[in-house]
């Protein structure tokens, strides 16, 4: 993940425009959340449209191709069976080195999508997550980009409780801020945020493709051993996707 010495934003550590400490949709969610303030977001790795991992969060839940190299993925459960292991092995990894930085907690969930909840068949695979992992977040309706609590539902009383709370890809961020507000508001302490890829789309958003080419200009430091929250401030990349 690029660090904040590049212009990456403070919060999801995707590009910001100069000058600023926040991306925009991290500002919003600050606005949401300004009581109790935003949870720490932790990604594993920035994902880049079009990278091994892009396809892979896009392929574990089935959703329908862009391209043919992508259509013998969808409707088939051994297919997306594969996916969701390798993401379930890819947050194990970094878990083993990092578990205090993602914090102590009592609970774990998933945000849930419209339809369904994808990964919650990602975090099962996943032991040291048991008996834990519970599902109290409830889609509410709306919609995916709505900044509000009342997306989402929250199946049971929750107070004082620690909650870690998982998703797939933060986009927006508009999921992650809403279901925390939910989560807070049914009593919830929610402190960290764990996602396995954090969206990137050059084309999309002039400040990450201008983070990326300032990343490309120094030299590449691979460190497993570090995290967004645990590297030194000097430190360049930690878990970077690559191309």
């Amino acid at each position: 993940m690029p660090s904040t010495d590049l212009g990456a934003c403070e919060t999801c550590h995707s590009g910001t425009k100069p000058g600023y400490a926040h991306c925009y949709p991290c500002h919003a969610g600050e606005q949401l959340l300004w009581q109790r303030g935003v949870p720490t977001v932790l990604p594993i790795s920035l994902s880049l449209e079009g990278s091994q991992l892009h396809f892979a969060l896009r392929r574990y839940k089935g959703r329908r191709p862009t391209s043919n190299a992508e259509a013998t993925a969808v409707g088939d459960p051994r297919v997306t069976g594969v996916f969701a292991l390798q993401l379930a092995g890819l947050i194990e990894t970094f878990m083993r080195s990092h578990a205090a930085c993602v914090g102590e907690y009592d609970l774990v969930t998933c945000i849930p999508s419209e339809h369904r909840v994808a990964f919650e068949a990602v975090a099962r695979r996943l032991q040291r997550f048991q008996p834990g992992l519970e599902q109290v977040l409830a889609w509410a309706g709306g919609s995916t980009r709505d900044l509000s609590a009342s997306r989402f539902t929250v199946t049971r009383p929750l107070t004082a409780l620690r909650v870690l709370v998982l998703d797939d890809t933060f986009t927006t961020g508009a999921s992650v801020f809403s279901a925390t507000a939910a989560l807070r508001a049914a009593g919830a302490m929610v402190s960290t945020i764990l996602v396995v890829g954090r969206h990137a789309s050059p084309g999309a958003w002039p400040p990450t493709a201008e983070l990326l080419e300032r990343m490309k200009r120094r030299p590449l430091a691979w460190d497993e051993s570090e995290c967004v929250v645990c590297r030194p401030s000097t430190s360049l990349f930690s878990g970077f996707s690559g191309t």
